[in-house]
């Protein structure tokens, strides 16, 4: 007997289709936005108009803020837990984190992003677009959240019978109170800072999720002052 799908859970099919649709095309025009800004604000360096440099970084910064906000939103509606689906396939791990290092270091140009892999490949069984996602996430949250000190490692180790890879900044750190929760969805850290920053709080929740789907484990090592270590770990 096939289950008959009810009025409301019918109108919010239709309310999450919409939403992927619409952040898709939004996503769009709003990537070629900031490519272009980002060309002019390297010509404007190179010819020494130093002055128009704070607007374009200005307007850089709302453009990430849109570009994070259209990504919890495109979570909400397209990753509920039960829904994510994990395609598993071969690849080299270390190349995978190296590509991240590659296009974090490019969106974000004051920082120092060090990057720690072995000299042979790590060959691991995953869902390869999943776990780019989970390190791109962990990069953005480094970023938002480490304050003056703009460096950045991430690590792709082998451990016994897994792989492991970590994130560190030496930002703020995390509260011995705040880190149990962080995983949850919705959850934010609160700090005088958390209102500048952009985000519904959905990343490290689908992080989390991500890697369940895996079998693997992720957490989190901080020290308050010192910085914090996001990592996880796969079979």
């Amino acid at each position: 007997m096939t289950d008959q799908v009810t009025p409301e859970e019918d109108k919010i099919k239709r309310i999450e289709n919409f939403m992927c649709l619409a952040v898709h095309e939004i996503k769009t025009p709003l990537t070629v936005l900031k490519a272009y800004l980002q060309m002019h604000l390297m010509e404007i360096q190179r010819t020494g108009m130093e002055r128009f440099v704070p607007v374009l970084e200005k307007m850089d910064f709302q453009l990430n803020k849109i570009q994070t906000l259209l990504c919890d939103l495109q979570d909400i509606a397209q990753h509920r837990p039960e829904d994510i689906y994990c395609l598993m396939n071969k690849f080299d791990a270390c190349e995978l984190v190296s590509r991240c290092a590659e296009s974090s270091a490019a969106a974000n140009p004051g920082f120092t992003i060090e990057l720690e892999v072995p000299d042979y490949a790590l060959i691991v069984r995953a869902d390869q677009e999943r776990i780019e996602q989970v390190v791109h996430n962990l990069l953005n949250n480094a970023v938002k959240y480490s304050g003056q000190n703009k460096y950045i490692k991430l690590s792709c180790t082998k451990v016994d019978d897994h792989m492991r890879i970590a994130v560190t900044d030496k930002g703020k750190g995390i509260p011995p109170q705040e880190r149990e929760r962080i995983f949850q969805q919705f959850y934010r850290i609160q700090c005088p800072d958390t209102k500048i920053q952009p985000g519904l709080g959905l990343g490290l929740f689908i992080c989390l999720e991500i890697i369940n789907k895996h079998k693997g484990q992720i957490g989190v090592n901080s020290v308050e002052g010192e910085g914090s270590e996001f990592w996880f770990w796969l079979p």
